[in-house]
């Protein structure tokens, strides 16, 4: 039971619908390499005094414990 209203539910499907499976594979990696920026960016907040390498060593370590791995 959803009770949230998703107003745009339709066209999101309509929309992908419409997309190749290049353009899908292609969105798919532009997302996850923005979640892979905003993890870092909030790591590098949370961390100023970490760097990149760290926040990236952060990320992969997140990565392979992630309980979602369905990639």
């Amino acid at each position: 039971m959803d009770v949230k209203p998703r107003p745009n539910a339709d066209k999101y499907r309509e929309i992908l619908s419409r997309m190749t499976y290049e353009q899908k594979i292609l969105k798919i990696v532009e997302l996850n390499e923005l979640g892979k920026e905003l993890f870092i960016a909030g790591y590098l907040d949370r961390n100023p005094n970490m760097t990149r390498d760290d926040a990236l060593k952060a990320y992969r370590q997140y990565k392979i414990k992630c309980p979602n791995n369905n990639y």
